[in-house]
């Protein structure tokens, strides 16, 4: 799971956090942002992403030899050409958009290196979990998660 956060669009009034690639049978409970005074802000609006990818499959031509007629009309060969579907898997994944309100938006801006997004979520096993991610622009998607 990764996580990113930026101020929302304007009136800039409150954070957007994202969690992608958040793994099956994990669900999220709660998202806060952390300022540097070590302050919760609690998202008020926390909206899931599934989003869907094909991948693989695609056409592969094929080739088809027949012969139509018969004794009396004669014999009439023919040869097809076409492409032929070939199946493909669905990748799932899933994210969420949490909106966490801000007192103060331009103090996020001058100090986010030093702001916390906090993840609580319940996992496969039915145990209560937290992460902890840097806010950071948006990154590759290896983990910048720190299990605390």
């Amino acid at each position: 799971m990764a996580a990113h956060a930026s101020l929302a669009a304007p009136p800039a009034t409150a954070v957007d956090v994202f969690l992608d690639d958040i793994p099956p049978g994990r669900r999220i409970t709660a998202v806060v942002l952390i300022d540097p005074a070590g302050r919760s802000h609690a998202a008020e609006i926390m909206t899931p992403i599934t989003r869907e990818r094909a991948r693989g499959g695609g056409l592969r031509p094929t080739i088809g030899i027949g012969v139509t007629g018969g004794t009396s009309s004669g014999i009439k060969p023919s040869i097809s050409l076409g492409l032929h579907a070939t199946g493909g898997t669905v990748d799932h994944s899933r994210a969420l958009r949490a909106r966490v309100p801000i007192p103060d938006p331009a103090a996020f801006l001058r100090t986010a290196a030093r702001w916390r997004i906090g993840v609580d979520f319940i996992d496969v096993t039915g145990e209560a979990r937290h992460l902890s991610f840097p806010v950071a622009p948006r990154q590759s998607r290896a983990s910048n998660a720190r299990n605390s």
